[in-house]
């Protein structure tokens, strides 16, 4: 079903790029220069540039989220009559549930990213609740891990006072002149330096998917009031016709094949509708 509703979203995108206007696709993100191949990097900078990889894309995803209702998007396929956009929206719904009861909450998030840019965030009151709610799954296992990490710390801790208090008063005098460390003080500096470096990273990322999370959610706030959903759709529908009517305007100006009156009328006509807009 996953299968199935990425080659659908991927049928979708393509018919997007040939029925939208110039300018309302975007193109895909450019592969960035100081991108590293993880097969040239050893396991723990393989973990730090996939740390640092969840964390952009999470940035990302929030920006375009608070970024949607400033966007004047064309809905495309409404211009297809042919394409039964409401069953696609079900199949790519159906495989989510799947996967959401699977707990495969990394696909969810993309296939639901994919499918509400793809069609305009049209079904974004379906789709945003089922992100909501992988996101938070996702949030509650990233705490659990960060308290376990702190659990190891504690327990680090306790150890190395448990072993260093273990130590003779000869031994701990002749370290304490010879400005030596203890064998116990060495490992517990050792594995708390590891285990906070963990838990740094391990908060960095816990930040970054939080602040995805309330994102979705004050957006999931807006979309979910009928009325606002409402007064969005006869915008776009007036924003749609508005350029249409400039486009045949800039056109008929263009093969001068208008009258200088119809010209002022016209003019007036986009103006007030400019003004309303």
């Amino acid at each position: 079903l996953a299968f199935l509703a990425e080659l659908a979203i991927g049928m979708l995108r393509r018919l997007r790029q040939e029925h939208s206007l110039p300018g309302d696709v975007a193109s895909p993100p450019a592969r960035r220069d100081n991108e590293t191949s993880t097969m040239d990097l050893d396991r723990d900078n393989v973990l730090h540039a996939k740390e640092e990889q969840q964390i952009r894309i999470a940035k990302e995803a929030k920006e375009v989220l608070e970024s949607t209702d400033e966007e004047l998007q064309d809905i495309w396929f409404e211009k297809v009559p042919e394409l039964d956009i409401e069953n696609i929206a079900t199949v790519v719904a159906f495989a989510v549930l799947c996967l959401f009861h699977m707990r495969r909450w990394d696909t969810i998030m993309r296939l639901c990213r994919d499918f509400n840019a793809v069609t305009c965030s049209v079904f974004a009151a379906t789709f945003l609740p089922l992100m909501i709610g992988a996101q938070k799954e996702v949030c509650k296992l990233s705490s659990m891990a960060i308290l376990n990490t702190e659990r190891y710390v504690k327990e680090t801790e306790a150890t190395f006072q448990k072993n260093q208090e273990a130590l003779s008063r000869k031994v701990l005098l002749h370290l304490r002149l010879s400005g030596e460390k203890s064998e116990p003080q060495l490992r517990f500096e050792a594995q708390s330096h590891y285990y906070k470096g963990i838990l740094h990273r391990q908060s960095q990322l816990h930040a970054a998917w939080k602040e995805l999370l309330g994102s979705m959610e004050r957006v999931h706030g807006l979309v979910a009031r009928p009325a606002a959903m409402e007064q969005l759709r006869k915008s776009r529908l007036l924003l749609a016709e508005f350029l249409s009517e400039k486009r045949a305007l800039s056109t008929d100006i263009d093969r001068e094949q208008m009258q200088e009156s119809d010209l002022r009328g016209r003019r007036r006509a986009l103006g007030s509708a400019s003004s309303f807009l």
